[in-house]
């Protein structure tokens, strides 16, 4: 199990409660920083703000986390914690007050779902590669729904012979082409 990257009671005020604004950099105020030093930044890469030690980018954790979860781990402890944060509409959406240079976990969430569909089909290519009908299927599937700008399925039970058939075909002619 993924532990939290800093020292759980560095996330917690005096009377024990999560503080959100104060564990990031651009939501921490001049005042509050004092008592409570901040453990992350919102920026797109760590920071290195005057008279800190380097701040990890909150953005890169979640990027380079497995999933949301493992995510929610590293950098708070816990999913209550983390609730509690997406809770937050200038969490959420950024480019509010009190973090306006914030993109929002919203914008993180894409950003993630496009890494691993682009991890995805980079393993698929490996497959196509190594001549695996299967993975070219899955590979010309996936170009046909971006093309298509991924329309929606149509209502009933699918047919599965013509799907397949003219699908195995046009992916027996792209294994033909990537020799």
């Amino acid at each position: 199990m993924t532990d939290c990257l800093v020292p759980e009671e560095l996330l917690y005020d005096s009377q024990n409660r999560f503080a959100t604004n104060a564990i990031f950099w651009e939501t921490n105020n001049k005042k509050t920083r004092e008592k409570y030093p901040p453990s992350y930044t919102l920026k797109l890469r760590d920071y290195a703000p005057e008279g800190f030690d380097t701040l990890p980018s909150a953005y890169k954790v979640y990027m380079e986390a497995i999933d949301e979860y493992d995510a929610a781990i590293k950098l708070v402890g816990n999913m209550a914690n983390w609730n509690q944060l997406c809770g937050l509409d200038w969490f959420m959406s950024g480019g509010k007050f009190p973090a306006q240079a914030h993109i929002g976990l919203k914008a993180w969430r894409e950003h993630k779902a496009a890494k691993v569909k682009s991890e995805a089909m980079a393993v698929l290519k490996e497959k196509v590669q190594e001549k695996d009908t299967t993975a070219a299927k899955a590979v010309l599937a996936e170009i046909k729904d971006e093309a298509k700008g991924a329309t929606k399925k149509k209502a009933g039970r699918p047919n599965t012979q013509n799907n397949t058939s003219s699908l195995g075909k046009e992916a027996e002619n792209f294994l033909k082409r990537v020799k």
